[in-house]
């Protein structure tokens, strides 16, 4: 038996609503201490303290520019990426690996 318009475009609008609606998990962002004269934090969920301190410890100590780009190795993995750094505020920059999305952020 087929069901009347009306209930599939219902359904179908009860579930379109669900999924736009869906709540989201909220990235947490950890503070990881200290390196090349930098504070960095790195959002938990994907990446660790310890790569992101490495990063911190490529990128030239009082870095001024908008746009930097380094290669770090990561003790957690023993894997080396590529990280684009960019100036998010005027004190702190945004950096994030090409291949895995890792978010850290240096604050000088």
């Amino acid at each position: 038996m087929r069901k009347p318009t009306a209930a599939l475009i219902a359904a179908a609008t009860a579930t379109t609503t669900a999924l736009i609606t869906a709540p989201t998990a909220a990235a947490t962002v950890v503070q990881c201490g200290s390196a090349n004269g930098y504070s960095v934090s790195a959002e938990s969920a994907t990446t660790s303290c310890e790569f992101a301190l490495a990063v911190a410890r490529k990128v030239p100590a009082g870095f001024t520019g908008n746009h930097t780009s380094v290669i770090a190795s990561s003790p957690v993995t023993g894997k080396r990426y590529e990280v684009a750094c960019s100036r998010l505020y005027q004190r702190t920059l945004e950096c994030t690996t090409f291949s895995t999305g890792v978010q850290i952020f240096l604050n000088s």
